[in-house]
Formats: C-alpha cells, sequence, structure tokens
C-alpha cells in the first residue's frame, strides 16, 4: 500500500484513491460506455487526463509522478505534448494514433517547447548552436525518465517529482502490476557559504596613501557570501543570497537576493563610498561620502509578462578639491557636493512568439539643498575658484523598448524610445579670487531661476539575414535635449576699493540636437567567425537664443570594419578601425579628424596554457586650435596552469601619448597665446602567481609596477604576498602582506610608502 502524504487531507486522500478506483473499475469492464468513450475523456471528445493515460502506462517513468514544468496539475496533463489523445485511448494504444513531437520537424518540437519554456533565452541562437535552426531541444534535454542535463540533480539520474493526484503517487492505488513510488521527499532548509574575518595592520607613510588606497587599520569583516533556502534540490524551493564586502571599511556594499526561481524576486542593495581629498598642501582637505540603497521587487504574472517595482536612493556628501585648466592657467579648485537623489519606477516587460517588449515609467527627485551658510572668505591663494551648487530637479522618466523577429531568426526589428520631462530650480553661488593688474580681485555671484529639461531618445535597429552567412544591419538613433527658462544673477567683484554689485537677468532656449545613423553588412563563416563593416554618420546641431544666441552643426562621416572570431579551437583573432572627418565645430578643439585602430589575438588550450597579444592606434586633429593628438599602446601577455595546480600569469603594457593644444592666457592683465602640452610615457608590469605548497597550503602573490618618464613623472609599485592554508573543509586561514610606493618625481608632499599585514580567517558551512 502506498504510503499517505502527511500533507493531504484524510477526506481528499480518500477522495481521490475512490475516483481512482472508479477509473480502473470502468476501463476493466468490457463493452462499458466509459471504456468504449476513452476513459477521463470529455463527453465532446476532450483529451484524457493524466490519471487516464497512467492507467495503462505503468512504467516507472510515468507511475512516479512524471512532472515537467508543472504539467501534473495543468487540465491537459499529457495531452500539452501528445495530441489525438481520445483516439489513442478508444484504440486502447498504438503508436500510430497518438501525437508524438519527436516524429515532428525541429522547428515543430522547438515551438512546442518554447510555448511554456522563456522564449527569450531558449529560442537565443547560442543556445540552439551548433546545429542552429536545425537543433532539436531534445538533442541535449532528456524526456520522461532520460536524464535532463540542465535540471537540479546528479549526472544521469531521472529528473522526477512525485505528484499527488497520479496513480502510484501518493495517497492514490496504483493500477494492479503497477510499482509503487514513495511519497514526496521532506524539505530540508539548507544553509551554505563563507565568511571572512580578520584583522588588518596598516603603517608606513601617509602622504597621498590616505587619499589613494583609504584602508584602515583594526579588525574588520571581510567578505560574506551566503545562499540559503527551503530545499536545495529543489531548483523551485524559495532561497536567499547574501554578498557582503569590505563591512568596516570606507567602501563597502551589502546585497540581499529573495527568488523562488524564476516567479519572483526581491533585490536589496547598499552601498557606501568614503574618498579623502588632501589637497596640494593641505589647502582644500575635505572628502566626499557616497551612499547608495536600491531596492526593487520583480513578478512573473504569467509565461509572457513580467512586472517590477522598486526605487533607489543616492546620498552624495561632503567637499571635493581639485584644479581646473582656465585659460592656459591651472587653478585649484573647492566645491561643495552636498546633494540627494531620489528616483521610484515600475515596468512591465512581454516575450511572446516573434516578439518582447518593456515598458517603465520613473520619477526623479534630486536636490542639492544642504542647509549649509555660503563661506565667501575661504583661505587660499590668488587664483582660487569655490562653487556651492544647491539646484533642485525633479520629473517623469519615461521608457520603452518593442522588438519583434522571426522564428527562424531571418529578420529582426527593435524600436526603443525614452523621454525626460524634468523642471530645475537653480540655485548656485560661485567665488572666485584672482590676480588682474596686480590686483588681488574677489569676485562672487549668486544665480536663481528655474529651467526646464526635456530630453529624448529615440532608436532603431534592424537585421536582414541571407543564405550563406550574410546580413544586414541598419539602425538610426537621435538625442535631443532642449532647455528653457530664465535666471537672474547677482554680481559682486571687490578689488580692493570696495565692492561693487551688478544685477543682470537673462533668458534663453537652448536645443541640442544629435542623430547617428549607421549601415553595416556582416559575414558570418564556418566556425563562427564574423567580418563586419559599414558606414556611420553624425549630425549634431546646437541652437540657442538670449543674449548668447548662436547656430552651429557639426557633420561627421566614418566608416568602420571588424573582424572577430575562432580560427582554431584554441585561436582567436579580433580587429576593428574606425576612421572620420568632420565639418563644422563648436568649440576650438573640436575634432575635425579622428582614427581609431585596435587588433588583438588570444590563445588558450585545453592544458591551460595561455597568451595573446592587443595594439591600439588612436589620433585625432583639430585645425582651429592646433589640436594635435595621437596615442598608442601595446600589451602583451601570458600565463599557464589550471586552479589546482602551479598558476602563473603575467602581462607588460606600453603606453605612449603626445597631445598638443594652442592655448590664451592672461599674463598681467595681457591676453598671450601659448601652447600646452602633455607627454605619457607609461610601462607597466602585472603578475599573479599561485603554487600549491602542500596538500592543504597555497602561496599566491602579485605584484604590479608603473613607471611613467612624461610630463607627470610617477613611479609606483603594489605587491602581495600571501599563504592561505586549509585546517579542514570548513575552515582556513589567510595571511596576507602588501606593499604599496607611490612616487610623484619632484612633489614630494604626495609621495607614500604603506605596508599592509591582514590576517583573517575563513569559515566555509
Amino acid at each position: 500500500m502506498p504510503t499517505p502524504s502527511s500533507s493531504a487531507s484524510p477526506l481528499l486522500r480518500i477522495g481521490a484513491a475512490f475516483a481512482a478506483a472508479l477509473v480502473a473499475a470502468a476501463v476493466a469492464a468490457p463493452g462499458s460506455a466509459l471504456g468504449a468513450a476513452g476513459p477521463g475523456a470529455e463527453a465532446d471528445g476532450g483529451a484524457p487526463g493524466t490519471s487516464t493515460c497512467l492507467v495503462c502506462h505503468t512504467d516507472a517513468r510515468f507511475s512516479a509522478g512524471f512532472s515537467h514544468r508543472g504539467l501534473e496539475e495543468s487540465a491537459d496533463g499529457c495531452a500539452t505534448c501528445h495530441a489525438d489523445g481520445p483516439a489513442h485511448v478508444k484504440a486502447r494504444g498504438g503508436k500510430g494514433n497518438v501525437g508524438n513531437p519527436l516524429r515532428g520537424t525541429p522547428a515543430a518540437e522547438r515551438e512546442l517547447c518554447l510555448s511554456c519554456h522563456e522564449e527569450e533565452e531558449f529560442a537565443a541562437p547560442k543556445h540552439l548552436a551548433p546545429k542552429g535552426k536545425d537543433a532539436r531541444c531534445t538533442d541535449c534535454h532528456g524526456l520522461h525518465g532520460k536524464p535532463m542535463p540542465v535540471r537540479a540533480g546528479a549526472p544521469g539520474t531521472p529528473d522526477l517529482k512525485p505528484k499527488v493526484g497520479a496513480a502510484g503517487a501518493a495517497g492514490v492505488p496504483s493500477a494492479p502490476g503497477a510499482p509503487v513510488a514513495a511519497g514526496p521527499a521532506p524539505r530540508r532548509p539548507f544553509a551554505k557559504g563563507v565568511v571572512e574575518g580578520g584583522w588588518r595592520f596598516v603603517g608606513g607613510e601617509e602622504g597621498r596613501y590616505e587619499q589613494d588606497v583609504n584602508l584602515q587599520e583594526g579588525p574588520r569583516l571581510l567578505r560574506v557570501d551566503a545562499e540559503a533556502g527551503l530545499d536545495d534540490a529543489d531548483p523551485l524551493a524559495p532561497r536567499m543570497d547574501v554578498h557582503l564586502d569590505g563591512l568596516g571599511d570606507p567602501d563597502a556594499s551589502l546585497r540581499v537576493r529573495a527568488r523562488k526561481s524564476d516567479l519572483w524576486k526581491v533585490d536589496v542593495l547598499g552601498r557606501r563610498d568614503e574618498h579623502p581629498f588632501p589637497g596640494q598642501n593641505g589647502l582644500h582637505g575635505g572628502e566626499t561620502l557616497r551612499e547608495t540603497l536600491a531596492g526593487s521587487v520583480d513578478l512573473k504574472l504569467d509565461r509572457t509578462f513580467r512586472a517590477a517595482v522598486g526605487g533607489d536612493l543616492l546620498n552624495t556628501s561632503g567637499d571635493v578639491a581639485g584644479t581646473l585648466f582656465d585659460d592656459g592657467t591651472v587653478i585649484p579648485v573647492a566645491g561643495d557636493a552636498d546633494r540627494s537623489s531620489r528616483q521610484a519606477f515600475a515596468s512591465l516587460t512581454g516575450t511572446g512568439k516573434g516578439w518582447h517588449g518593456s515598458l517603465r515609467q520613473a520619477w526623479l527627485w534630486e536636490t542639492g539643498e544642504d542647509g549649509k551658510d555660503r563661506d565667501r572668505s575661504l583661505p587660499g591663494t590668488p587664483d582660487l575658484y569655490a562653487f556651492d551648487d544647491d539646484s533642485s530637479m525633479s520629473g517623469p522618466l519615461t521608457s520603452a523598448v518593442l522588438g519583434a523577429e522571426t522564428r527562424d531568426g531571418l529578420l529582426s526589428v527593435e524600436l526603443r524610445g525614452s523621454r525626460s520631462d524634468l523642471t530645475r530650480d537653480v540655485d548656485l553661488e560661485e567665488m572666485r579670487r584672482s590676480v588682474v593688474a596686480g590686483n588681488d580681485v574677489l569676485r562672487t555671484a549668486a544665480t536663481e531661476g528655474e529651467r526646464d529639461l526635456l530630453l529624448w531618445q529615440g532608436a532603431a535597429d534592424a537585421a536582414l539575414s541571407f543564405s550563406g552567412g550574410w546580413a544586414l544591419e541598419a539602425g538610426a538613433e537621435r538625442r535631443s535635449l532642449r532647455e528653457d527658462g530664465s535666471t537672474t544673477s547677482v554680481e559682486t567683484l571687490d578689488s580692493g576699493g570696495g565692492p561693487a554689485t551688478t544685477t543682470s537677468a537673462s533668458r534663453a532656449n537652448v536645443t541640442h540636437v544629435i542623430q547617428e545613423e549607421r549601415v553595416a553588412l556582416r559575414r558570418t563563416l564556418e566556425g563562427g567567425f564574423t567580418l563586419r563593416g559599414g558606414l556611420e554618420f553624425t549630425d549634431e546641431d546646437l541652437r540657442e537664443t538670449g543674449e548668447n544666441a548662436r547656430d552651429e552643426s557639426v557633420r561627421d562621416r566614418g566608416f568602420f570594419g571588424a573582424a572577430e572570431g575562432k580560427v582554431t579551437p584554441e585561436l582567436t583573432l579580433r580587429g576593428e578601425f574606425h576612421t572620420a572627418a568632420a565639418s563644422g565645430q563648436f568649440t576650438p578643439t573640436t575634432p575635425r579628424d579622428r582614427d581609431n585602430y585596435r587588433v588583438g589575438a588570444s590563445w588558450r588550450d585545453a592544458e591551460g596554457w595561455r597568451a595573446g597579444a592587443d595594439w591600439s592606434l588612436s589620433s585625432l586633429k583639430a585645425s582651429a586650435s592646433g589640436l594635435d593628438g595621437i596615442a598608442n599602446q601595446l600589451r602583451v601577455f601570458g600565463g599557464l596552469g589550471k586552479p589546482d595546480g602551479i598558476t602563473a600569469d603575467a602581462s607588460y603594457t606600453v603606453r605612449q601619448q603626445d597631445l598638443e593644444v594652442d592655448t590664451r592666457y592672461w599674463s598681467s592683465a595681457v591676453l598671450t597665446d601659448g601652447e600646452a602640452t602633455s607627454k605619457i610615457r607609461a610601462h607597466l608590469l602585472d603578475v599573479v602567481f599561485g603554487v600549491p605548497l602542500a596538500a592543504r597550503l597555497r602561496l599566491y602573490g602579485s605584484a604590479t609596477w608603473v613607471v611613467d618618464d612624461g610630463s607627470l613623472p610617477l613611479h609606483s609599485f603594489d605587491g602581495t604576498l600571501g599563504l592561505r592554508w586549509e585546517f579542514s573543509k570548513t575552515l582556513a586561514a589567510r595571511f596576507e602582506v602588501r606593499k604599496r610606493i607611490y612616487d610623484e618625481k619632484g612633489v614630494d608632499t604626495l609621495d607614500y610608502d604603506a605596508d599592509i599585514l591582514q590576517v583573517s580567517m575563513e569559515l566555509s558551512f
């Protein structure tokens, strides 16, 4: 006798057993009306239920409770995939009178499977490779009691799950002679993962170290990676993931995700980033703190549609310090970076046979108000600039995507669009110190008003495939920004003879439109190697009314090409180029000619050997300002070994860059022509290795050397050496020493030499 399910009520068990007994008796009675019409069939000839099929199909593959995407709960049951069920039952069996997807074409079989499974995932070309359009789902995925490689469970084990209501399942008597299946296994809650915590010791010279590394001494919970759920063997059981990095460090993050297969998902993310800025000679000390909190809930509504809601919060606080290149002069800059941004959204996505789409509606609130008083007497030397932006902005953000494609992938089209209507309340204060004609001048300005922003973007992409691996691609994108409003500025100028104040009002309408178009021809060769080339067109227009009226356009025309793919199972080649020429300019430094080239190769074999090289070259020119820049970079790399053995990887990069541009700057109240130049001569060597010293002891290390002898000379070193000792499968210790040296030649105040020792324990569970 089968063991009753502990989760079913006594009435349900008695009713199910009684119904199954009636069906078996009716079928066994010769000439009975039920036997003539087909057991389980509807009066109008409808498909028989699964329990009817199990009367005859007593093999363990079926009587144990065949489970496939919930078909045991479907009214059609086996008839979902096997048509002509009534005729099959009436004839008392026979392979020729029941539908079988295996006897149909590959396309028909895929269409049947994709009526339930996610089409965007399982109909993708990479999923069907290597057979492409001739692939059958059953080429890889077994049916009934055969192995199903992508499902949970041990390899080669039939993917069966007993169900209540089928013959041989819990609480239902089996047909005579049928094997008895065990009831459903109880769920076993689980938790697994790794936790690493320890102590960090920091020593050496501080200098720029605090800004560049920003690691602190003391106890640290370094990372947590954990997963928990109700049943590890059941992919449909709810589970939760937790990922934490750097708790107690200036940069830390925490992510928690709960989900139930693809039915629903809840995501929460928190992140904290803190960056100190000592500044030059300590003049503008300060720091910025960015705190992010985001959350979302995603639900599967049915086989076609998903919905999601969520929001995020981003707070930035503190002061920033840096430099500004203004009229050929580098000046220190200080600013108030307090801003708060909030966004809420709701989205709907859908995927059907030959189409996909999404709609997202969001609302943005952003403000820079911090309640701080303006400080117009910041300490410093001449040529100092400071700002405080308390402006706020809010409005809706809408985006949509709609795409369609043929089932065999010959034609695909996608349309994308977005629109943002934002209202911006301007509240900006600036202060600048400078020397004009030998006098120390202090200028302050406060600007208030309203500027409405309308951002619109639309794009379309299409691809048409032909025989022989040929395809035609085309795309267009248009981006538009319109800003309209009025502001009032109050400016105070004090050059030592008393402040002078002026008030001005301005109203302007600015429209900036960028339109890009491209067309390309693609050829995919046998083995997947792809060639692609075509034309690119960019038209950019800027229109502004008001006191700064302007009407300018730039037309950019260019060519591009690319090739990438495997030429052997081990060797991959890639290359691309872009070249363009422009007419018109917005600024004197708008490039007229641009060229970019890149080629590379990589090798990787089954024994763990790997090697490769990448080379790139880029250049740009603008005749109006004498802008002339060229940069090239070469990187070679190689390695050997597999994770459990000796591993070693090394790369060497050399980069050269030259940039020249004409400048004009004030010198003793005289506007002087000049030239700014910049050179980079950088060499970078990166090495990583791992060596097993014993069965559970591994030595690892890494080192990076940087040498730049260009306009701003720099020598630096960052090296790590560590030991990881596994005491058992659940406990391990890590000892790690790190050395960092930073030396900007000629600027001693920014140099540092730091030593870091970190001892930690890893607990696996």
